[in-house]
């Protein structure tokens, strides 16, 4: 019994484990995602945002196909 409670306590830890890492891992992308808007926002001239926006419905509309 006690080698089943062993067992049962390192799967518990590996799931925490994962469940954090998951967590850390979106955290980071947020982070990014916050940092790359602020820096386009900072460094795109009118022009320049014209056409990311262009670009970037041209393919959103490859994928509505």
């Amino acid at each position: 019994e006690a080698v089943t409670n062993l067992e049962q306590a390192k799967e518990q830890i590996q799931v925490e484990k994962d469940k954090a890492i998951a967590e850390i891992k979106g955290e980071v992308v947020g982070l990014s995602l916050s940092i790359a808007e602020k820096l386009v926002k900072k460094n795109l001239n009118e022009e320049d945002n014209k056409s990311l926006i262009n670009e970037s419905l041209k393919h959103i509309k490859g994928y509505e196909a």
